[in-house]
């Protein structure tokens, strides 16, 4: 009997994590951000500016924000992943 019922609230579980992590990534979605990025060239390290693509929870329980950004190194367009602690002003 229990062992239905734990069935019966996980998957309530799940469902609810599911709805409350769709609707997190329609708030952070299109968020203009500033970072620091390591340059891989040379020795220096920039404030780069990116844009948020989804954000969620990480195990931990850090609010984390998958960002795309251009490289300034290679002019091309990537992703990185920085807890919303690391992003500058």
């Amino acid at each position: 009997m229990l062992r239905l019922v734990e069935q019966r609230y996980r998957a309530k579980f799940e469902k609810s994590r599911e709805e409350l992590q769709r609707s997190l990534n329609a708030e952070c979605k299109g968020h203009k951000v500033d970072f620091l990025w390591n340059s891989r060239k040379e020795d220096r390290v920039d404030k780069i500016a990116g844009t948020t693509k989804r954000g969620y929870f990480n195990p931990e329980g850090d609010f984390t924000l998958v960002i795309e950004f251009e490289n300034p190194d290679s002019k091309q367009l990537e992703m990185t992943v920085r807890s919303i602690r690391e992003l500058v002003t």
